[in-house]
């Protein structure tokens, strides 16, 4: 069990070294070749800076999407912790108390 906990943390950690890799190299690569000598229609960098853009446009959308589902998992949780502590009442039952006599 431990050990499956570690590779989930593991793995977690090497793809958000992933994202960040490409995240950076791809702008470093969009920042540096702004400026270059351009050669038509056919220009192998204007394609490569399409697809870097594209690239970070996907992620951003994976991110914000993922923030939005981060945030309605508060928002429930939340909403549960509010809704179990407001106008419920506990029975004996409830509490599982065991009534000897």
């Amino acid at each position: 069990m431990c050990n499956d906990h570690n590779l989930k943390k593991s793995m977690a950690g090497i793809i958000a070294v992933l994202f960040l890799a490409i995240t950076l190299f791809s702008s470093v690569y969009i920042i540096v070749e702004s400026d270059h000598d351009c050669s038509g229609e056919d220009c192998h960098i204007c394609h490569m800076i399409e697809v870097c853009e594209a690239l970070l446009q996907r992620i951003e959308h994976a991110l914000s999407s993922f923030t939005a589902v981060i945030f309605l998992c508060f928002v429930s949780i939340f909403l549960k912790g509010i809704r179990s502590g407001i106008g419920v009442a506990k029975t004996l039952f409830d509490l599982k108390v065991r009534l000897n006599s």
